[in-house]
């Protein structure tokens, strides 16, 4: 069963939602995710980038591979 997580309403890109997570003690800080969140913010920012939609750059996606239970499924929710 999932749950519901309600983000704070200023936390617009990943990096803010899981920090917000963090702070308000629903979440611990895991180092082994901060790979990832640089990824997806990264990734973020050029599909959100106008100058980038204009000149129809290719824009590569995101594989995520690792252990069950490491996040995964939660960090692309954050997304």
């Amino acid at each position: 069963m999932r749950s519901t997580i309600r983000f704070d309403a200023k936390a617009h890109c990943v990096k803010d939602r899981y920090l917000s997570l963090i702070q308000n003690q629903i979440i611990r800080h895991d180092p082994a995710q901060q790979s990832v969140l640089d990824a997806l913010e990264n990734l973020h920012q050029t599909l959100t980038d106008p100058h980038k939609q204009k000149r129809k750059t290719l824009i590569n996606g995101l594989y995520l591979w690792g252990k069950v239970g490491r996040g995964k499924t939660f960090l692309m929710d954050l997304f």
